[in-house]
């Protein structure tokens, strides 16, 4: 039961709700439309109706993310752990960029976790 709500639920998710992030280009993530607008107040990110664009070297990147997610933390981001966590679109590529882990989420790409249990 639990496993076909969570199918119902997909064919509400409308894809207009969502634009592609471009990182130098290449669509590295999916950003909600209500964050794109938030994104939209600082002049580093290029926001359109079809689109959101970042262009920079990788540590440029990082350190204008940084400083921008930063603003928001507390209030939109939650859960900041001082984790800078690789930005990449596929497992074991080489980073994009480095992002603090909690606001990974919003800029759409895949962020990975290990989980390990141990028993004695």
């Amino acid at each position: 039961a639990g496993l076909l709500r969570i199918v119902d639920s997909l064919h509400c998710c409308c894809r207009t709700n969502y634009r592609p992030l471009k990182v130098n280009g290449e669509i590295l993530g999916q950003i909600k439309a209500d964050f794109a607008s938030v994104l939209a107040k600082d002049p580093f990110f290029k926001v359109t109706q079809s689109e959101v664009a970042i262009q920079g070297e990788k540590d440029e990147i990082t350190q204008k993310l940084d400083q921008f997610n930063r603003t928001l933390r507390g209030s939109l981001i939650t859960g900041w752990r001082e984790e800078q966590y690789p930005a990449v679109k596929c497992w074991g590529e080489e980073p994009r960029f480095l992002i603090e882990r909690a606001a990974a989420n919003f800029y759409g790409f895949c962020a990975y976790r290990g989980h390990g249990n141990v028993f004695f």
